[in-house]
C-alpha cells in the first residue's frame, strides 16, 4: 500500500474523533472564559489557619443566629466564619483560640477590633445538594461564594460522561462504517498500486499450459474489458487450484503488473469475523474500494475458507454462509463490475460451493500442478538470477533429482544452497551445496546427534546396501542418486533414487520394482544375520510397502480381485476385506521372494557395497552402480 493511500485511511479513520474532542475542549473553555471574575480576598486570607471539623457540626452552624457572619465554598471545602459568644465557639473556646488560629475582618466602619475564627469542613460529592439545602437557605451572610470546587467536580463529571457516550457512539458508527473507522474491515486488504508492482509474467516460470488462457485475461484487461471484436466479455473470475507453493498469489500479481492493473489482495479467512454481519459488511467495502481503483484484480487467497459448500456446516458458521451469500451477491453483476477481475485460489477445490464457479461468477479455471522437469529447471533459473553458479552446476540436473518439488520448494532449495556456500565462506554456490540442500529438504535433521554403535553400523550398512542393490540391478526401478549410513533425521540410513524422466502415471512393473526396493533392506538382513536378527529399521519400509500394495489392490486394479474400486470407508463392502488383506500380502510376499532370490544372488555385490558404506558413509549414484556392476563382473569373469 503507498503511503499516500495509508495517509488517506489514517485522515479518515480518526477524523470524527477528533472533531468531537475540539468541540469538547472548546465547551470548556468557553465557560471558563466567560465566568465572572470575582475579587478573592476572603478566605485566601484565612485557610492557613482554619481550624477543620465535621460537616455535621458546619450544618448545625450555619443554622445558628448569623448576624454579621460569612459562609463561602471554595475548593470543595465549605468555610464558616465564626465570632465569640456565637454557634459552634464558645466565649471560653474563643478566649483559648491562639493567635496563629485567628485573623481579624474589617467592621463596616473599617476597625480591626472584632476576632474571628474560620473552620471549614470537606464538602460530599455531588456538592450540590448541600449548597441548596444548607447553605443557600441559611441566614449567613453569602459575602463571597467560590465555585471552583462545586463547579469543577460537577463540569468534570459531565465531561466525563460525555466523553464516554460519544466514545461509544463513534464506536457504533465505526462498527456500521458511518465514520473513518474500520473496526477490523481494513483487516487482510493489501491494496497495491501497479506502478508498485515489482515484476510480471518473466518471475513466473513453467507456465506453458496456462500461458494462453492467462494472456488473454491480460489482453481483456489492457483494452478495459472489450472484447467485442465477436461479440465477447470480459469473464467475471479466474479460479486458481493447486497444491501449496505452485505459484498462484505470484502469477496473480503477475498479471496485475503485465496488465497496469491495480491489485488488491484479500485473505479469505480475514472476511470471517467474530462479529455477525461484519464479514458481509467487509465483503461489500472490498468491492467499493474495487470499483474505485477499477481497472483492478482482486486476489482472494484461500477462497475455500468462505466459499465451501453451504447447507454441510453447523449453526456456527452461520456468518461465514452470510459472508459467501454477500460475495455471490457481489459477482452477479447486479452492480456495475467494469474493470474488476477476481482471482481466487485456493487447495480444496472440491469444497467450493457451486453456485461460486457457475458461468458468470468464477467462470475460469486454471490448475496449478506440480512442475515438470522442464518447468523446474526454468524455474531454477529464476531463482538464481544474481547468484553466482560454479561452473559445474547443471541446472537441468538438479532438476531432475528435485521430482515432485513445487516451486516454493525449488525456491528454498536455490536459498539453503547459497547458505551452504556462505558456511563455507564461499560466495559462489557449487554442485556440493546444491546436493546439500536437497539432502536437507527432503531429510530433516535431527535436533540431536545419534551415535551408532559397530554392530549397529554393520547392520545398518547391509540394509541400504539391500535397497540400493535392488535398485541398481531392477531395469523398471528408478536410478539410485545416493547412499548413506550418516543418521539424518529420524533415518539411521537412506538410498535416495531420483526418476529419470517424469512420468504421468505409472506401469504395474514400476510398482512392483518399488516394492521389491522396499522390502530388499529387511531381505539383506535376513539373508546375512538370519531370521532372529532383524531390526525395527524396516518400520517405515513395511508402511511404504504396505501403503503401495494396498493402492494396488484397491485403487489401480492390479490384484485378482480385478477392475474394481474399494473404497475403505463403505460399509457395504465390507465382505470383501479379507479377500482385500490376502492380495495385499500376495503381492508383499511376491517381491520379497523376488528379492531375496536376487540378493542371494548376488551376495557378493552386496558385500562390496556394504564394506564401503562401512569405509566411507556416503556414496554417490556413480560411486554404487559402479561397485555393483564390478562385483558382478568379477563373478562372471572367476566363473
Amino acid at each position: 500500500m503507498s503511503d499516500r493511500k495509508r495517509n488517506k485511511i489514517y485522515r479518515q479513520k480518526y477524523f470524527w474523533l477528533i472533531v468531537y474532542v475540539i468541540i469538547q475542549s472548546l465547551v470548556i473553555f468557553t465557560y471558563f472564559a466567560m465566568r465572572e471574575k470575582e475579587e478573592l480576598t476572603w478566605p485566601y486570607t484565612v485557610t492557613d489557619s482554619a481550624e477543620r471539623v465535621s460537616l455535621t457540626e458546619v450544618s448545625n452552624l450555619l443554622k445558628e443566629d448569623s448576624d454579621g457572619r460569612r459562609a463561602a465554598v471554595m475548593n470543595e471545602k465549605v468555610y464558616v466564619e465564626t465570632i465569640p459568644g456565637a454557634g459552634l465557639m464558645s466565649d471560653e473556646t474563643a478566649s483559648e483560640v491562639t493567635p496563629s488560629e485567628q485573623s481579624q475582618t474589617a467592621s463596616e466602619d473599617g476597625s480591626s477590633d472584632v476576632m474571628s475564627t474560620v473552620v471549614y469542613a470537606e464538602l460530599p460529592f455531588p456538592s450540590s445538594t448541600f449548597i441548596q439545602d444548607v447553605i443557600m437557605t441559611s441566614d449567613f451572610e453569602i459575602e463571597v461564594f467560590v465555585a471552583d470546587g462545586f463547579s469543577m467536580g460537577i463540569w468534570a463529571s459531565i465531561v466525563m460522561q460525555l466523553l464516554f457516550f460519544g466514545l461509544i457512539i463513534y464506536m457504533i458508527l465505526s462498527m456500521t462504517g458511518r465514520v473513518g473507522g474500520s473496526f477490523g474491515t481494513e483487516k487482510g486488504f493489501e491494496i497495491v498500486e501497479t506502478r508498485n508492482l515489482e515484476s510480471g509474467l518473466e518471475a513466473v516460470a513453467g507456465l506453458d499450459n496456462a500461458r494462453t488462457d492467462v494472456q488473454e485475461v491480460i489482453s481483456l484487461l489492457k483494452n478495459n474489458g472489450n472484447a467485442a471484436m465477436a461479440g465477447g466479455r470480459l469473464p467475471r473470475g479466474l479460479l486458481l487450484d493447486g497444491p501449496p507453493g505452485t505459484g498462484k498469489t505470484l502469477l496473480a500479481r503477475a498479471m496485475a503488473r503485465e496488465a497496469g492493473v491495480n491489485y488488491i489482495r484479500v485473505d479469505a479467512s480475514s472476511l470471517s469475523q467474530m462479529f455477525v454481519g461484519l464479514g458481509a459488511m467487509k465483503v461489500r467495502k472490498l468491492f467499493r474500494k474495487a470499483r474505485n481503483l477499477a481497472p483492478v484484480i482482486v486476489f482472494i487467497d484461500e477462497i475455500d475458507a468462505i466459499g465451501g459448500a453451504r447447507g454441510n456446516r453447523g449453526g456456527g458458521d452461520q456468518d461465514r454462509e452470510n459472508t459467501l451469500n454477500a460475495l455471490l451477491t457481489e459477482l452477479d453483476g447486479f452492480e456495475d463490475r467494469s474493470g474488476i477481475f477476481i482471482i481466487a485460489a485456493t487447495n480444496r477445490p472440491d469444497m467450493l460451493d457451486s453456485a461460486l464457479t457457475r458461468p458468470g461468477r468464477i467462470d475460469r479455471r486454471i490448475t496449478m500442478g506440480l512442475p515438470d522437469i522442464k518447468a523446474r529447471t526454468e524455474i531454477l533459473e529464476v531463482h538464481c538470477k544474481g547468484k553466482r553458479l560454479a561452473d559445474d552446476v547443471d541446472l537441468y540436473q538438479i532438476a531432475s533429482t528435485a521430482y515432485q518439488m513445487s516451486g516454493a520448494d525449488i525456491e528454498n532449495l536455490v536459498n539453503e544452497a547459497a547458505l551452504f556456500a556462505g558456511r563455507s565462506d564461499s560466495a559462489v554456490i557449487t554442485m556440493d551445496d546444491f546436493k546439500a540442500a536437497r539432502d536437507r529438504l527432503l531429510i530433516p535433521r535431527s535436533g540431536g546427534a545419534t551415535s551408532m554403535l559397530e554392530d549397529e553400523r554393520r547392520l545398518t550398512a547391509y540394509h541400504e546396501a539391500g535397497h540400493a542393490v535392488a535398485a541398481i540391478l531392477n531395469p523398471n526401478s528408478d536410478p539410485v542418486e545416493k547412499v548413506t549410513i550418516a543418521p539424518q533425521g529420524g533415518a539411521l540410513g537412506y538410498v535416495l533414487q531420483s526418476p529419470d524422466r517424469d512420468r504421468v502415471f505409472e506401469i504395474k512393473a514400476r510398482l512392483k520394482a518399488r516394492l521389491s526396493v522396499a522390502v530388499a533392506g529387511r531381505s539383506a538382513e535376513r539373508l546375512i544375520f538370519g531370521d532372529e536378527m532383524v531390526t525395527t529399521g524396516a518400520a517405515s519400509d513395511i508402511r511404504q510397502a504396505t501403503a503401495l500394495a494396498k493402492a494396488m489392490v484397491t485403487q489401480y486394479g492390479m490384484s485378482a480381485i480385478g477392475f474394481v474400486y474399494i473404497d475403505g470407508q463403505d460399509n457395504s463392502l465390507l465382505d470383501i476385506n479379507k479377500p482385500v488383506a490376502r492380495e495385499i500380502e500376495a503381492l508383499i510376499s511376491e517381491a520379497i521372494k523376488s528379492c531375496d532370490v536376487l540378493l542371494d544372488e548376488n551376495r557378493d555385490a552386496l558385500e562390496t557395497l556394504a564394506q564401503a558404506l562401512l569405509e566411507r558413509e556416503t556414496l554417490s549414484g556413480d560411486e554404487t552402480r559402479a561397485l555393483v556392476l564390478s562385483s558382478m563382473a568379477d563373478i562372471k569373469a572367476a566363473g
